[in-house]
């Protein structure tokens, strides 16, 4: 049985607000599932929420 959180819960998971994680929802970059009218987030795909992030090479840090 997956464990699915609300979208406050989520937001206190990944630091950031109720909006990012509504915006992130709307752009398919997380997966919201509807019980009625409730929207919840399966704990599991919070590790696929985030991209990961490349170092900077010298001459972008530049720009």
């Amino acid at each position: 049985m997956s464990t699915y959180l609300t979208i406050r819960q989520t937001a206190e998971a990944l630091s950031c607000s109720t909006d990012t994680i509504r915006r992130m929802i709307a752009r398919g970059e997380l997966k919201g599932r509807r019980f009625g009218r409730l929207i919840r987030i399966d704990a599991s795909d919070l590790a696929r929420a985030g991209k990961p992030v490349s170092p900077l090479s010298r001459d972008t840090a530049r720009a």
